[in-house]
């Protein structure tokens, strides 16, 4: 295996990888908003019904934000992993010029 059959596969783990973040963030997000409609239809009123939805938003930032951070750092990777194969890539076409 060569280095750009290995930085391919690298490439295509870190792009499931994202793509499994982003899934399960829209999963996250899909149930939050499954419970805020549970909650609109219910019987609740008043102050009692804001501390729930106060609760439940808390709880939803709370599980989101692991997943936001690895994908922000999963992301920053493939940004950086893209400038690096440009550069990599530009340096070996000038040296197949010279």
């Amino acid at each position: 295996m060569n280095n750009n059959d290995n930085a391919a596969g690298c490439a295509g783990r870190l792009a499931n990888l994202i793509l499994s973040l982003s899934s399960t963030l829209k999963n996250i997000d899909l149930e939050h908003k499954r419970e805020l409609e549970r909650l609109s239809l219910s019987t609740l009123e008043g102050d009692f019904a804001a501390v729930i939805m106060a609760t439940l938003d808390k709880r939803h930032q709370q599980r989101r934000e692991p997943y936001v951070r690895h994908l922000e750092e999963l992301q920053e990777r493939a940004r950086q992993d893209a400038l690096v194969k440009a550069w990599n890539d530009r340096s070996a076409m000038l040296a197949v010029a010279e």
